[in-house]
This record gives C-alpha cells, sequence and structure tokens, in this order.
C-alpha cells in the first residue's frame, strides 16, 4: 500500500483487554480504504515480520520503516477466530495458498489414518507438532 498526501489512512491501537493492534478508523477515499483494510481488522505482519506480542510503538515504528509504502497482513474477527481453532498463526502463504485444518478435525482425521506431508504446507506440519497459543484471520494490504 502506497502512502497518500495524509500518510495511509487509518489508525491503529490496542485493547487491554484484548492481546494485539487493531484497526481503530478508515478515512474515506484512502489508500487504507481502497485496498480493504476495514475498522476493526487485526494486525498480523508488517512488511513480512509478525507483530504478535510488539507493543504498539514498535509497530508504529514498523510501518514507518517501510517509507512510502508497506505491506500489511489483517484478519477479521472471523478469521482471528478460525485460525486460533486451527492453533496457527496467519501468514501471507494462507491468502493463496491451502488452509489450515482446525485442531479438532485434524486430531480425528489423524487417529483414523495417518496424515501425509505431501499435501500440507511447512506452515500446518510445525503447527500440528508446536501450536501457539494465540492465532489470527487476514488481508494482504500491499
Amino acid at each position: 500500500m502506497k502512502k497518500g498526501a495524509s500518510g495511509y489512512g487509518f489508525n491503529l491501537h490496542s485493547e487491554k483487554s484484548k492481546p494485539g493492534q487493531f484497526i481503530r478508523a478508515v478515512d474515506d477515499d484512502s489508500p487504507a480504504q481502497r485496498v480493504g483494510v476495514k475498522q476493526r481488522d487485526k494486525l498480523v505482519q508488517v512488511n513480512g515480520m509478525t507483530v504478535i506480542g510488539m507493543q504498539h510503538s514498535e509497530v508504529v515504528a514498523a510501518i514507518k520503516a517501510g517509507g512510502d509504502e508497506t505491506t500489511l497482513l489483517l484478519v477479521d474477527a472471523e478469521a482471528d477466530d478460525y485460525f486460533k481453532r486451527c492453533n496457527v498463526l496467519p501468514t501471507e502463504e494462507h491468502v493463496s495458498g491451502p488452509l489450515p485444518e482446525p485442531v479438532s478435525e485434524r486430531a480425528s482425521e489423524e487417529e483414523e489414518e495417518e496424515v501425509s506431508t505431501h499435501t500440507h504446507t511447512h506452515t500446518q506440519i510445525v503447527a500440528w507438532k508446536s501450536p501457539t497459543d494465540s492465532l489470527w484471520t487476514f488481508l494482504v494490504a500491499d
């Protein structure tokens, strides 16, 4: 996403009751609005770097480090919930590649037969072996 005359056109905030960085507002006719950024989207990556667990000031600095252009990976609440059920942190690979399966579905399939790793991405396989405690869902604003 290229910066406009007034910046990217979104406000980022964090909440004490909910971990992460979220879009508070999107300006009309801004670069952010034109690429599909929505209010309440959760920011997962900035320029390919995961921002989960980072302080607000660090995330803002990462966005500014991109200069006049930045790439954001955002997830809406529904996608966030889905990836949490899968115990997978969303990445840009998930935008066009295969999606992981929720853990409960995956566990029952694995009990019935051994899972072939040839049909799954590296991220999925690693997630099965070492699931994370928190996860999210997304849009790549490029």
